[in-house]
C-alpha cells in the first residue's frame, strides 16, 4: 500500500530524491482516485495523474475546503479540527493513517529541533505550553505534541497548560529544577502561549539562564489575539529572561 511505501522511505537516512518523486506522484494518483472533489478540481485544472509529471506540479487543496468538503481516502481514524481563532468555520481533517503522522514526526523531529546534549542519545526534559489532548482531543497540534513527549522526551517532561491557560507557577518551578540540573532542555508552545508565559515571568521580576544547547520549539503566530507583539520582539524577549539566542529557536513554520 501506497501509505507502507512511503513510511518506509520516511526511514531512509539519506532519503532517495528518486524515490521521493515517485512515491509523491503515487500518492497523487491515490488521491485523484480517491477523493471526487479532489478529483473535479484537478480536472478542471487539467492536471490529471496522466498529465503531471513532477511532484512540484501536483494542485494543491486550498485550506479552505476542509472546512466545507469531505476530505479522507479511508475512514479516519483521527479527527483534528481548526482553533477557529479567526471566527471562521472550523476546517475538518479526518486522518486515515495517524501512524503516517507518527513516522513524518520522528524522521524529521530528531534531526532538526532536539536538543544537543554532551551525552549522544540523551532524551531531553521536555515543558509543553500546548494543551494536552485530554482538554483538546481534536487538536492536531495536540496530537503532535504527545506523541513527542511520549517518545522524544526525557526525565523531567511534561505540561504546564490548564484550562485556564497557561500555568506559569508550574513552568517556574521547571525552569528553577532545569537550571540546577544543567542539562539542555526543551520548550514548546504556540508564540501567544511563550509570551503569557514570558509575561508572567517578567511580572514576577524573575529571570532563568536555561542550560546551553536549550530549544524553543515555537508554533504559530498571534491570531485572534488582542495583544499584537511581533516575532522579533517574542525573541527578544525569550533572550532577556530565558537566555535562549536566536540560533536556538525552531520556527515551526
Amino acid at each position: 500500500m501506497i501509505v507502507d511505501r512511503i513510511s518506509r522511505h520516511l526511514q531512509q537516512h539519506p532519503p532517495s530524491p528518486a524515490e521521493f518523486e515517485r512515491l509523491a506522484l503515487e500518492a497523487f494518483a491515490y488521491q485523484f482516485e480517491h477523493l471526487p472533489a479532489y478529483r473535479a478540481m484537478c480536472e478542471r485544472a487539467g492536471k490529471t495523474p496522466a498529465a503531471v509529471a513532477s511532484w512540484r506540479d501536483v494542485p494543491m487543496i486550498p485550506a479552505a475546503a476542509f472546512a466545507s468538503v469531505e476530505l479522507a481516502t479511508a475512514p479516519p481514524r483521527e479527527t483534528f479540527r481548526s482553533s477557529g481563532t479567526l471566527g471562521e468555520a472550523r476546517s475538518v481533517h479526518r486522518h486515515p493513517f495517524p501512524e503516517l503522522y507518527r513516522a513524518a514526526i520522528d524522521a524529521s523531529f530528531p534531526p532538526f529541533c532536539l536538543p544537543r546534549g554532551d551525552r549522544p542519545g540523551q532524551l531531553p526534559a521536555m515543558l509543553s505550553l500546548v494543551p494536552p489532548r485530554a482538554l483538546v482531543a481534536d487538536s492536531s497540534l495536540g496530537f503532535m505534541v504527545e506523541h513527542l513527549l511520549a517518545k522524544f522526551g526525557g526525565p523531567g517532561s511534561g505540561y504546564a497548560f490548564a484550562e485556564r491557560g497557561v500555568e506559569g507557577p508550574k513552568a517556574r518551578s521547571w525552569f528553577g529544577a532545569r537550571q540546577r540540573e544543567g542539562r539542555p532542555v526543551m520548550l514548546l508552545g504556540t508564540s501567544f502561549a511563550i509570551a503569557d508565559l514570558l509575561d508572567f515571568i517578567g511580572r514576577i521580576d524573575l529571570k532563568f539562564r536555561l542550560p546551553a544547547g536549550s530549544v524553543v520549539f515555537e508554533i504559530g503566530g498571534f491570531k485572534g489575539r488582542a495583544r499584537e507583539l511581533s516575532r522579533v520582539e517574542l525573541y527578544q524577549w525569550l533572550q532577556d529572561l530565558l537566555f535562549v539566542g536566536v540560533e536556538s529557536i525552531v520556527g515551526e513554520y
